[in-house]
């Protein structure tokens, strides 16, 4: 009988065949360790890549700081401060008589109007704020200049209001127009960035959510290809032995299993190959044994049969 040789499934050509013909000759421990090596390596892309996009997120939420908020709370300093201002100043002019603690709120309220000023300059990230600042520092400048000058003052205190209510009509008046206008220009400078950082941050959100299930896809894919792979390395040849112990056990010494790898199933493959081989010289030898008994057998036989008639012969020659 020819002895037939089992492989472990469909060889495959090519960069394919390398590939698995090298990780087949790797160890099984091996083979295992580095299905879990592409695993953490595939962790350690997400765990970098989302570091990554973390990185990404604080820093829109520090420009959301910076371009947003930090503007928006200067700008209730000032209107703040700006308010406080004008009602003081009406109590200066219309309630105190002299230079006296009314005139001093006044004074502090516009120190704390300047002081805000200052704020918003320091947080004037682009051109558009930095130039409503500076149209609002120029307007607050003449009016707190007309709201000191003595012939102002003198006829609040007076009570000369036609002199006073002409000069808030030709001079306070239009300064306070540039003010609020000033006041809403920076108003609608700080909405629009507000309006963009959101706009960026919630695409700055959506990409990382992509990258990040991307790189998770790409790793799990890896890892289970690998893991697909190393285990075909390792279930197939062993389904061969277990063919070929099966026909040994049913007397069958005729399959051989192809050895392809030099890994641990590997070797086994081959001692049982060996095995067999050596069983069936075993076998074949004491075949040919049994044959050559049964043919001295029948010669013994045969002699005997002859030794028998030949007796009988002369038996009966005698009787004669």
């Amino acid at each position: 009988m020819t002895d037939s040789t089992l492989s472990g499934g469909a060889q495959t050509s090519g960069r394919g065949s390398k590939l698995f013909g090298k990780l087949g000759n790797l160890r099984v421990g091996t083979k295992i360790l580095s299905a879990v090596i592409v695993a953490s390596i595939g962790m350690a892309v997400i765990t970098f890549v989302s570091i990554l996009n973390l990185s990404d997120l604080r820093d829109g939420q520090q420009s959301i700081n910076d371009k947003a908020l930090e503007p928006a709370l200067a700008h209730s300093e000032v209107e703040s401060a700006y308010l406080n201002a004008r009602i003081l100043s009406l109590v200066d002019e219309w309630i105190a008589t002299s230079d006296g603690p009314e005139h001093e709120a006044f004074l502090a309220a516009t120190d704390a109007m300047d002081a805000a000023l200052d704020r918003i300059d320091s947080v004037a990230y682009n051109q558009a704020l930095r130039d409503a600042a500076a149209q609002l520092r120029d307007a607050w400048g003449n009016y707190e200049q007309i709201l000191n000058d003595p012939a102002y003052i003198g006829a609040a205190r007076a009570g000369d209001r036609a002199a006073f209510n002409e000069i808030r009509a030709t001079q306070v008046t239009p300064q306070v127009k540039l003010i609020q206008g000033a006041l809403d220009d920076i108003d609608r400078v700080i909405d629009s960035a507000a309006v963009s950082q959101l706009a960026e941050a919630e695409s700055a959100f959506s990409s990382s959510r992509t990258v990040l299930l991307v790189s998770a896809g790409i790793a799990l894919l890896c890892s289970i290809a690998l893991a697909l792979v190393a285990s075909r390395a390792v279930t197939r040849p062993l389904n061969d032995v277990s063919k070929v112990l099966d026909a040994l056990a049913e007397g069958d010494l005729t399959k051989r299993v192809q050895v392809s790898s030099k890994d641990e199933v590997g070797a086994m493959a081959a001692s049982l190959n060996k095995a067999t081989d050596s069983m069936k010289q075993t076998v074949t030898a004491i075949s040919t044994g049994v044959v050559s008994l049964e043919s001295s057998a029948q010669e013994l036989s045969m002699v005997a049969n002859q030794v028998a008639a030949s007796a009988e012969e002369t038996s009966a020659q005698a009787g004669v």
